[in-house]
């Protein structure tokens, strides 16, 4: 529930989880090309994400502590999915065969990677602080003053 999906490359060439693959593959302008618009999409759609505020929150007259509280749920689902995917052997190989191409890709990646990961410990932060404020609020909302 979530969830955020990163494209996967069209092919992978069959190139190896290993740096002298990713280096022989660095050299081949075809390959490089295709993990190149693989990560431009990567960073268009993270950036989106990442500027993805306050939509989603709610703002009715009734929104309280829950609604924030599943705001910022969602919104830690959402990076940890993508933490997950660039574990996986095929975002490795994407990232692996642009560094050794020495594409300009990776610095921007990198730089949205750093971002990313702020992102994620700011809303697990947020969770672990409204979940435990949410504990002490949830009476006060069910029950009678």
């Amino acid at each position: 529930h979530g969830g955020f999906s990163l494209r996967r490359p069209d092919k992978l060439f069959d190139i190896e989880n290993k740096a002298a693959a990713f280096s022989r593959a660095g050299t081949e302008p075809e390959i490089v090309a295709s993990f190149e618009a693989v990560v431009e999409d990567w960073c268009t759609r993270t950036e989106r994400l990442l500027a993805e505020t306050d939509s989603g929150r709610g703002s009715e007259e009734d929104a309280g502590p829950e609604t924030e509280l599943e705001y910022w749920r969602n919104r830690m689902a959402k990076f940890n999915s993508i933490t997950e995917q660039l574990k996986g052997r095929e975002c490795k190989v994407v990232l692996g065969v642009l560094t050794a191409a020495k594409s300009k890709m990776i610095k921007r990646w990198k730089l949205l990677d750093n971002s990313i990961t702020d992102a994620n410990n700011e809303a697990k932060d947020n969770v672990k602080y409204l979940s435990t404020l949410d504990k002490h609020v949830e009476p006060l909302s069910t029950g009678t003053p």
